[in-house]
């Protein structure tokens, strides 16, 4: 992708990016903002990120929108960036709904990196080298995506990293999840008492992260307000801890994009806390929390390595 960048720089193109969930989900919204940009610039290439984050019944509407936009706009190049899987999981059956039904004329698929590349990455990380990671039982599908690679790195530099032996990418984010809520509650001193902030405090926060997770995931096919969101949260989390508000907790908003509209930094964090809140739900007899919203393939994933966790 930076080398398709780069080319159409060279060409004189400013390259924009835009997520879609930030600028808005419906093709008036995405106009306005690439109207906004493009009176300023004479050639502009916008990437509109996170596709597979908009609700299904909106991308294609999405998709068909940039295709004409694009034909009335000559001096603007747009690229849509999406998982692959959005609307199957076939290759072949992907490209024939690109081609036939969306009419979408080109499209460049990201490859993940080759063990060469893998290795170069982190060897500029420094401190940790692809054997070590195979060691671990990281799978190729983990250790071939620059943010697994990147992620690894950090536990390793914590000293987490041999606790994820066998455990894959759910390993993974609950060492890195762990991590950040513990260091975060070291670092920040109670104003009255002087000491750390207390364990079931910090344990409270999450549970109010795992919620807006949840709710995210109920609702993608809405535009959440995060005042719609602390409506929906049950009272007893809502109104943690006494005088705070969301959008300022820094528990939760480290995991959060936008803190006014309660929106993740990546939807892994938010696919990984949904299945969170499932493993705890059912060890805990909560049955009827397990249909609370469908189950992508993302989340049954992370799902299944929890449940290898805890049955070892």
């Amino acid at each position: 992708m930076s080398e398709l960048v780069e080319k159409y720089y060279e060409h004189g193109y400013l390259p924009l990016y835009f997520r879609l969930s930030d600028i808005g989900t419906t093709p008036s919204k995405i106009k306005k903002t690439i109207k906004d940009v493009t009176t300023m610039y004479e050639k502009t290439l916008i990437v509109l990120d996170g596709l597979d984050e908009i609700s299904r019944e909106k991308r294609d509407s999405i998709l068909n929108f940039v295709d004409n936009y694009l034909l009335e706009h000559r001096n603007t190049k747009i690229i849509v960036a999406s998982r692959f899987g959005i609307y199957s999981k076939d290759v072949r059956e992907a490209k024939e709904f690109l081609f036939d039904k969306l009419g979408i004329r080109k499209y460049y698929q990201l490859m993940p990196l080759t063990e060469e590349l893998a290795e170069n990455m982190l060897e500029k990380l420094g401190g940790l080298s692809l054997n070590e990671v195979k060691s671990l039982g990281i799978s190729e599908e983990e250790y071939t995506k620059p943010i697994y690679l990147y992620l690894l790195w950090v536990l390793k530099k914590a000293g987490r990293l041999e606790k994820l032996r066998g455990y894959g990418k759910s390993g993974i984010y609950l060492a890195l999840t762990n991590l950040v809520s513990r260091y975060k509650a070291k670092c920040v001193e109670d104003e009255e008492t002087k000491k750390e902030l207390k364990e079931n405090e910090e344990l409270k926060a999450r549970n109010v992260l795992i919620h807006i997770a949840v709710l995210r995931t109920m609702f993608e096919s809405e535009e959440l307000s995060k005042g719609k969101i602390e409506e929906l949260l049950s009272d007893d989390i809502r109104k943690y801890p006494d005088g705070t508000k969301i959008e300022t907790d820094f528990l939760i908003t480290t995991y959060l994009r936008d803190p006014d509209n309660l929106t993740f930094i990546h939807k892994s964090f938010q696919e990984y806390l949904s299945a969170e809140f499932l493993l705890t739900s059912f060890l805990s007899g909560r049955y009827e929390n397990l249909y609370t919203f469908p189950l992508t393939q993302e989340i049954l994933e992370f799902l299944r390595g929890l449940a290898k966790m805890f049955v070892e």
